[in-house]
Order: C-alpha cells, then sequence, then structure tokens
C-alpha cells in the first residue's frame, strides 16, 4: 500500500517530495469530491505546503456539510484550522479571505448540529460584521431579505428591530438592529423579496 511505502525509511526530503508529487497528480485529474480534495490537501500539508493544504481541506469541508455530513466536516475543518497562520501568510488576501468565511460557516454548521449554541453563536459573530452586514444589506437594493434575530436564549420578535407598524416583510430599523447585533443577537438574512 502507499501509506505503508511512505512510512519506510525514506529520507524526510524524499517523502515530502512524494507527498507533493501525489498530491499534484491528483489536483491535475480535476476531481472535485470531497474525499479526493481531503486526500490532495493531506498530501499537500504532509508537503509542507500550508496554504495549498488548507485550500483544499476548506473546500473538502464545505462541500462535507453541503451532503449533510459536519461530522466528518468538521474533522477536516480542524486540519485546517491548525494551517491557518501559515496559509495567511501564502494566500493572497481575497481568496484566504473567501477560505477563512468558508471555514467559519463550516465550524457554525457543525456546532449547531451538535447543539453547541454557545460556541455556534460565537463562530457566527466572528464570522459577521457590521460591514458585512452593510454590504449584503447594500446588495438588495431592489429586494427585502426576510430578517430574523435570536440571542443566546430565545428568538427576537420583529418589533424589536423594525419599524412600527410595518407589514412583512418588515422594514427594518438598522440603528437598532445593529445595537442588537453589537450586544451579541445573530442575524440570519434569508428569502428576499421584491
Amino acid at each position: 500500500k502507499l501509506g505503508d511505502l511512505l512510512r519506510l525509511d525514506l529520507a524526510p526530503q524524499r517523502t515530502v517530495m512524494l507527498h507533493r508529487r501525489l498530491a499534484e497528480a491528483l489536483e491535475e485529474s480535476g476531481a472535485q469530491d470531497p474525499a479526493t480534495l481531503e486526500l490532495i490537501g493531506e498530501h499537500f500539508r504532509h508537503a509542507d505546503q500550508p496554504a495549498r493544504a488548507y485550500d483544499h481541506l476548506v473546500v473538502a469541508a464545505r462541500r462535507l456539510v453541503e451532503r449533510s455530513m459536519p461530522e466528518e466536516a468538521a474533522t477536516l475543518a480542524r486540519h485546517a484550522t491548525g494551517m491557518e497562520i501559515a496559509a495567511r501568510g501564502t494566500l493572497d488576501a481575497k481568496r484566504f479571505t473567501a477560505l477563512k468565511l468558508d471555514l467559519l460557516r463550516v465550524t457554525g454548521a457543525t456546532q449547531e448540529n451538535r447543539g453547541e449554541w454557545s460556541s455556534a453563536a460565537t463562530t457566527w459573530r466572528e464570522m459577521l460584521s457590521i460591514a458585512d452586514i452593510d454590504r449584503q444589506l447594500a446588495t438588495t437594493i431592489n429586494c427585502v431579505p426576510d430578517v430574523f434575530m435570536v440571542d443566546s436564549t430565545r428568538e427576537l420578535t420583529p418589533d424589536k428591530y423594525s419599524f412600527p407598524g410595518s407589514n412583512p416583510p418588515n422594514r427594518l430599523d438598522l440603528p437598532r438592529l445593529y445595537e442588537l447585533f453589537r450586544t451579541g443577537a445573530t442575524i440570519s438574512l434569508s428569502h428576499m423579496h421584491d
């Protein structure tokens, strides 16, 4: 087996080179399923190429969550998190940011799946910022999202963050919405309406 071959008493440089070549060969195959992406990521990890490993492991984790396999995704997310600092220094900022957001989505989804509400809320807060909310709302000039807010103990009713008497979809009172977010509430935007 290949794993046994790589565990033989090979020189460390040779082992690194073999892992790199395997990862590149798998990468060239064009396979995009989570199992292959994980394998590519793990080979790049053993080849001391953390940025390439991080990229493949995060994408594989995201695809596992999309396929309702959160526990498998959590394992890959932990591996990717261990390479985050090294990857940040190598990947371009735009790609790193996109991967970091994907990693936070995966982590939050797995925490929610486990019922770890407090941890999930912390993860979602890390993922969002006021600038991100502004950007999301700015993209909906002709559309209005359904907005739901929750804090750690209960769902917040729309009267807490929308103008009184407005009909659904609620007309948002952005200063009140931002204040609730600033004090720890989580915002969910979904279902765009004309």
